[in-house]
């Protein structure tokens, strides 16, 4: 789409209440391929044996060797 010359490339975004309170991590987990990567994000609280990840965001890094 060509946008007229005297108006700006724009981009709206919105951001839920909840969303930008965010989820506290003390820890993040990187893990990658050529294709993805991947980072979780842990709250780990001391004593306790088990935690869980809390969010995880995940993104192509580049194009498969199959495309």
């Amino acid at each position: 789409m060509d946008l007229p010359k005297d108006q700006p490339n724009q981009l709206n975004i919105e951001i839920s209440e909840e969303i930008s309170e965010g989820v506290y991590a003390n820890l993040a987990i990187i893990t990658h391929s050529h294709a993805e990567s991947v980072v979780d994000f842990v709250k780990v609280m001391p004593g306790t044996p088990k935690s869980k990840v809390k969010s995880r965001k995940w993104w192509r890094t580049g194009r498969s060797r199959d495309e």
